[in-house]
């Protein structure tokens, strides 16, 4: 599942996707939700990737976004506004397939 949240500045990526992709590492931070006990953050590491979006008729051109890179699976692919809405794209439909 993927998330695309207009409230989130940064993209979270699981560990299984970032493992295997060239990403460019900028510093470690720690990141957390509404709670911020330190029981309900999560380390991570900060940095840039790659991507681009699809459907079943297109695809965009390459986007870096700014992203915080987790260290497990156990989180959802979010994808924040930061290289998104930041850059004027505008995201009309998302069509699970």
């Amino acid at each position: 599942m993927t998330i695309i949240d207009t409230g989130a500045p940064v993209s979270v990526i699981p560990h299984y996707i970032h493992q295997h992709i060239d990403v460019e590492i900028l510093g470690d931070y720690r990141i957390s939700g509404i709670i911020p006990n330190p029981e309900c953050s999560l380390p991570v590491k900060v940095g840039q990737i790659g991507i681009r979006l699809l459907d079943h008729k297109s695809v965009s051109k390459p986007l870096k976004l700014l992203s915080y890179f987790a260290p497990t699976d156990k989180v959802p692919v979010i994808i924040g506004f930061e290289g998104l809405l930041s850059k004027g794209i505008s995201i009309v439909m998302l069509i699970s397939l």
